[in-house]
């Protein structure tokens, strides 16, 4: 098993500082793939970054964020549910910083996230990331970059699309059946 991550999610993204934990035996290939791609590692900032960890920053950063998001997604969770209703399913996540959000059975989450954009809040479509027909329509939330007013002002946006792409829906029905 080989594990990949970078620190640019972690901390900030120009930092461009990756690692990789792989047994013994791959080491050697890693390190030759590396010198193909470049020969040049940013040494001050791998020194910093060595001091950072070493000295606990890092990890009480992880910690304090980890209580950040938990604290963010519940408060996602609960602004969803208050302006959305029984429009939308949410489950709380154990790790990330997105949450999925099932919207029901028929509404097009494409359509959803385009109506959404409209009124100011990103929400990707869960089709995007299906190569054949998806089961049910959702929407990836984000909410680590969010305070409180955010999140609400965001999920009441939300509301205020899903109402309309489900009122749409409506009236294209009752035009197909008359």
């Amino acid at each position: 098993m080989v594990y990949i991550g970078t620190f640019s999610k972690f901390l900030f993204p120009s930092l461009r500082l990756g690692y990789i934990v792989a047994p013994p035996a791959l080491v050697d290939a890693f390190i030759s793939a590396r010198a193909m791609v470049g020969r040049h590692s940013p040494s001050v900032e791998q020194a910093i970054l060595t001091d950072f960890i070493e000295e606990g920053h890092f990890g009480r950063h992880i910690r304090r964020m980890r209580m950040l998001y938990a604290e963010r997604q519940l408060l996602l969770i609960e602004a969803l549910k208050k302006e959305c209703g029984g429009l939308l399913e949410v489950e709380p996540s154990a790790a990330g910083i997105q949450l999925v959000a099932w919207l029901p059975e028929g509404l097009d989450d494409r359509e959803v996230a385009r109506e959404a954009a409209a009124r100011g809040v990103e929400a990707r479509p869960m089709s995007i990331f299906y190569a054949g027909k998806q089961p049910r329509g959702g929407l990836e939330l984000g909410y680590a970059a969010f305070n409180k007013q955010e999140i609400r002002k965001g999920a009441a946006q939300l509301s205020a699309a899903i109402r309309s792409c489900v009122e749409m829906k409506r009236r294209e029905t009752r035009r197909r059946a008359s």
